[in-house]
């Protein structure tokens, strides 16, 4: 079956109860921790899924977890009066896509106009391997380029923090959480973890702030910069 699917933050702007839906679901996330491994067997089965409809370079799969680049607090009336689109879904009890993360600014112009053949066949496949509340669908950053390398660290009782890896000093990957695909020349698939969960320096899987609150950007730079895990200041992704 042909033809496009209305998707909420992508070529369709979100209203208030969708937001507030949203918000509801990202409250009721899981840490990463809480969330079993992905088989290797779905991420190949789920790769030819995306290649054979032609979204690898728009979207990918992400671990459902509480993560984030660096996450405001915003009012949705702010939200339904700013330019946003949907960044990471997840597929609700009503078979529907629902953003649980938002970027700022405006959706690249072909994401309206994926053949929702290819949500059907998502939908069902993650349905009928009880893969709903572990695997979302990820918009890409940029669909003409290949994805940065991010890495995401967890700053104890504060949420976390994504960081393009070439800006980071030292850290071990302990856990993929984003999968983008790519077909060869060949005609071969191949499967990058281009979201990672590090640990740091210290060896330890949380940045801890002796309880103190990071209320800007400004301080989480300094934080990990302190902890050695930043060269040097750069900001989160937003």
């Amino acid at each position: 079956m042909t033809g496009s699917y209305a998707i909420s933050g992508l070529g369709k702007d979100p209203n208030l109860l969708e937001l507030e839906a949203s918000s509801d679901t990202y409250n009721r996330l899981v840490d990463d921790h809480e969330q079993p491994d992905v088989s290797q067997q779905h991420l190949n089965l789920l790769a030819e899924l995306f290649i054979r409809h032609n979204v690898q370079g728009t979207f990918g799969l992400h671990l459902v977890h509480v993560s984030g680049y660096w996450t405001k607090p915003t009012p949705f009336e702010t939200v339904l009066a700013s330019p946003v689109y949907g960044h990471i879904y997840t597929l609700s009890s009503d078979d529907c896509l629902l953003a649980y993360e938002y970027r700022e600014g405006r959706a690249p112009k072909n994401l309206a106009d994926i053949d929702k053949a290819f949500f059907q066949e998502l939908f069902k496949y993650l349905k009928l391997n009880k893969l709903e509340t572990l695997l979302g669908l990820q918009v890409l950053e940029d669909v003409s380029s290949s994805q940065p390398k991010m890495m995401e660290f967890v700053l104890a009782g504060q949420g976390t923090v994504l960081i393009k890896a070439e800006g980071i000093s030292h850290a071990d990957i302990y856990r993929v959480t984003g999968w983008s695909f790519t077909q060869n020349r060949d005609g071969t698939v191949s499967i990058k973890g281009n979201e990672t969960h590090a640990s740091t320096p210290k060896g330890e899987h949380q940045v801890f702030t002796d309880g103190k609150p990071l209320r800007n950007i400004e301080a989480v730079m300094k934080l990990l910069l302190q902890n050695g895990i930043t060269k040097s200041p750069q900001h989160p992704k937003r």
